[in-house]
């Protein structure tokens, strides 16, 4: 919605401007001491809200409001005055409600939810999602906290089917086949229950049942996972300006749900990652025909943390380091990789990577 507010006392006007700042569903905001301006402007603006200061020269606060009904008749007047007294006589100009100086932030609450309630707003929460490594969800940037563990799962799974509607001996079977049917239905429901219950007053996201399926619809959320998604579908090799942007969201990428134990999700990350290799392979031949060996290294080790046995990887990133007269770093990667495969894999860097790098040691560094 949009808002103005008018008064010709500079500090009432500030305080406000500061007050309707924090109206989550006003998103313009202009501010006028000056009433005849105010009108002249509203003509165009045209806003849905209007704080208004009774007592003004040239044009009192009614008079303003009789011209801002004409524009738009469904304006939602508020007074701010000193007097209650011009109490009556502001509804008589079809004003929502008023407001008494000194602003009092719970009145002031109140008339928030009297326009809410007018308009019908719906509003929506402020969810974040995380799924790489671990599940965590924040409404309003607080944790919470699954009372069941079961609960938490089914939101996962359905997370990753997002907008798709899963049949519930789907669920059950993905889920719970390792229970009676009576027992994995109940678990199922009780579930479902669980997870509406978290979202209960967030209208942003929510579960509709239809022919015997699940499905979850979301919107406005900020969940990693689902902007995973978007970059690996809107990647585009003649759109150079999106690389580095695309670096840098998938260098957070360590997993999906890999701390979560879900048998089920571990396909899910294994085609999340050949997506992810895919346009990285593609970035670090890209930079290092350029001879931007700095982006290259930086795309490399991303994929070598993805996939640390991956042969063409590691040999790219140790001419990398050379390129960059990086010895030290070189000998010290070539030193991790070593630790890491044995320690992880029970294996030895492939013989094409070991052969290079003693060929860089003996060309680079040991004449």
């Amino acid at each position: 919605m949009k808002a103005i507010v008018v008064d010709d006392e500079r500090y009432t006007l500030d305080e406000l401007r500061d007050l309707v700042e924090t109206i989550v569903f006003v998103k313009q905001i202009r501010c006028y001491d000056n009433p005849v301006k105010a009108y002249k402007e509203a003509i165009k603006f045209k806003p849905d809200i209007a704080f208004v200061d009774i007592e003004m020269p040239v044009m009192s606060g009614m008079e303003l409001a009789e011209k801002l009904n004409k524009i738009n008749p469904v304006v939602q007047i508020i007074f701010v005055t000193a007097y209650s007294q011009y109490a009556v006589k502001a509804f008589e100009v079809n004003a929502l409600d008023y407001l008494l100086k000194p602003i009092n932030i719970e009145r002031f609450n109140k008339m928030i939810k009297k326009i809410q309630s007018k308009q019908n707003i719906i509003l929506t929460s402020n969810i974040v999602i995380k799924t790489f490594n671990k599940m965590e969800v924040y409404i309003n940037n607080r944790l919470v906290k699954w009372e069941r563990a079961k609960a938490l799962e089914l939101f996962a799974y359905l997370l990753m089917n997002y907008g798709k509607l899963i049949h519930k001996d789907v669920l059950i079977d993905t889920l719970w086949n390792n229970y009676e049917p009576k027992k994995a239905i109940a678990i199922l429901q009780t579930s479902i229950w669980k997870i509406r219950n978290v979202f209960k007053k967030a209208k942003n996201i929510s579960i509709d049942y239809q022919n015997s399926s699940y499905c979850l619809n979301i919107r406005e959320i900020d969940c990693d996972y689902i902007q995973l998604n978007e970059v690996l579908e809107n990647f585009s090799e003649t759109d150079t300006k999106a690389f580095k942007p695309f670096i840098t969201f998938v260098k957070n990428f360590s997993g999906f749900l890999s701390q979560e134990g879900y048998l089920w999700a571990l396909n899910k990350e294994e085609e999340l990652k050949v997506r992810i290799l895919s346009k990285l392979n593609y970035l670090s031949h890209y930079y290092y025909d350029l001879k931007e060996y700095r982006l290259a290294s930086i795309v490399l080790k991303i994929i070598v943390k993805l996939v640390p046995y991956e042969e063409q990887g590691n040999n790219m990133l140790l001419k990398c380091l050379v390129k960059m007269n990086e010895g030290a770093e070189m000998i010290n990667y070539y030193n991790r990789l070593k630790k890491i495969l044995k320690e992880d894999y029970d294996l030895l860097p492939a013989s094409s990577t070991r052969e290079l790098y003693n060929k860089l040691m003996k060309d680079k560094y040991l004449d």
